[in-house]
């Protein structure tokens, strides 16, 4: 903010332009957009050694918000970002563009090979999903320190994606989800004009 772009409609709060992009109400609506719905990983690697590259299954939930202009220099190992209407996570400090949502510690670089949890395809599997949950900051230290341990036991749990049911369930949405889309095409370009 001070050294490198101190008009930046996203400054100084990545979470308040996130909101504001997309008509919410406050941050709190943020991180409850994030829980609602499972995320499917897309892919892998978009930055390093595995960062997936997901979306929201439940387009209602789909937040979109534009890249930082220029990148920031540094981006806390375990970040969770959001660019367009992709959602990152970070598994080593790095340099970005995405606006910065949190830190779930869990998704770190502390996994042996192939250092990621996730995978985009296996034997009978093809895209995993992610589910946030908010925890409070001393849960996530303790959580974080067991990790660093080797104590800590993730919660993985296998499923199936049904195509049939997903495209009927987007079916039966399609109304509040173009209205959503709507707010979010009116919020952007107000919060982003001349960006």
């Amino acid at each position: 903010m001070k050294s490198v772009r101190a008009e930046a409609p996203y400054l100084p709060d990545n979470v308040q332009f996130v909101a504001r992009c997309n008509g919410l109400a406050s941050m709190d609506q943020v991180s409850e957009y994030l829980q609602k719905t499972h995320i499917l990983v897309l892919g892998l690697g978009d930055v390093y050694l595995g960062a997936p590259c997901a979306v929201p299954l439940d387009p209602r939930y789909r937040l979109v918000v534009p890249k930082y202009n220029p990148a920031r220099m540094f981006t806390p190992e375990g970040a969770v970002g959001i660019g367009g209407a992709y959602i990152c996570i970070y598994p080593m400090e790095s340099p970005e563009d995405i606006n910065w949502l949190g830190v779930p510690y869990l998704f770190g670089i502390h996994f042996k090979p192939p250092f990621t949890l996730l995978r985009l395809h296996g034997s009978s599997d093809f895209f995993d999903r992610i589910q946030f949950e908010a925890v409070t900051e001393s849960e996530l230290e303790k959580a974080r320190k067991m990790m660093l341990e080797g104590d800590y036991n993730l919660r993985i749990e296998e499923g199936y994606f049904n195509i049939k049911k997903y495209n009927d369930f987007l079916d039966s949405i399609r109304n509040e989800v173009e209205a959503f889309k709507a707010i979010q095409k009116e919020a952007v370009y107000k919060w982003t004009k001349g960006y």
